[in-house]
């Protein structure tokens, strides 16, 4: 039997955050930590082998495919891993297969680095994407284009004008899967400024049908994309921020975001809420 720790990040609350599951990775194969994943039908699994104090190795898999970054899925391990007392440092690193990264932990949060960004054009007319997501093209934000962004996974980050639209949104999952295809991305950011809490900068939504996540509660390698895509394209000043996402899916976190010499960090809180056990 696996024991798999039922985690939500980026929240304090058991009732809001992305839930992942967790599972302490003592030699399974690749097909077994798949088959356990879509086992417990999160978003993604992360599994976690600690090397020695100051790494770890993390390994992720949504019910269809390995990932080679999650972003919840790395808070909800090093939390489990605080929780287990085995984690003995303030900072460590985890071995993915984005790289080599940093991971922070200060009391209640734990903040991650991301790998070296990249900003790729879109490939395809913008209207495409907005023809799929079933809102108007004029609801764009004018001033601000439509970019794949990678600091991990890439992501398509997508301004618009206002929380409204983004809320209007009513995606089109076979066109969104076959524009995945296109651009070689894994996921849809759209975001606003228009944000619920003022203390936030953005409000934003993750949609990622082709990689099993119709919609994802609160995403945050895409947050981490999103803080190279404003330093780029909006403010290049900007240092910290935070997003508000899964507000309409009545799964409300916050994602903490640093940007620091071209490098995006982000953090936030845990709950471990429960466990299971998976028969292989």
């Amino acid at each position: 039997m696996i024991k798999v720790f039922l985690v939500k990040s980026f929240t304090s609350s058991e009732n809001g955050g992305n839930p992942a599951g967790v599972v302490i990775n003592n030699g399974l194969k690749d097909e077994e930590m798949q088959s356990i994943a879509k086992e417990v039908g999160f978003s993604e699994t992360t599994f976690i082998s600690k090397i020695d104090c100051r790494n770890f190795e993390l390994k992720y898999f949504t019910p269809e495919v390995e990932t080679n970054l999650c972003g919840h899925g790395t808070i909800a391990a090093f939390h489990c891993m605080q929780v287990l007392n085995e984690v003995e440092e303030s900072e460590v690193y985890m071995h993915t297969k984005a790289g080599k990264l940093k991971v922070f932990i200060n009391g209640s949060k734990i903040y991650m680095e991301q790998s070296r960004p990249i900003i790729d054009d879109i490939c395809i007319e913008e209207s495409i994407i907005f023809e799929a997501l079933n809102i108007p093209y004029e609801n764009k934000e004018e001033n601000l284009p439509i970019k794949v962004v990678s600091v991990g996974t890439p992501k398509i980050i997508i301004p618009l004008k206002n929380r409204d639209m983004l809320f209007n949104i009513k995606p089109d999952f076979e066109k969104l899967k076959e524009i995945s295809r296109v651009t070689n991305s894994k996921g849809f950011y759209p975001f606003t400024f228009d944000a619920l809490d003022k203390n936030n900068l953005i409000h934003a939504r993750q949609f990622n049908p082709l990689f099993g996540i119709p919609e994802d509660p609160i995403t945050g390698v895409a947050a981490g994309a999103l803080g190279i895509y404003l330093s780029k394209f909006y403010d290049e000043g900007i240092e910290v921020f935070s997003v508000e996402q899964g507000y309409i899916l009545d799964k409300p976190g916050i994602v903490d975001v640093k940007i620091e010499e071209g490098i995006s960090y982000i953090g936030g809180s845990a709950v471990l809420y429960d466990e299971k056990y998976i028969e292989l």
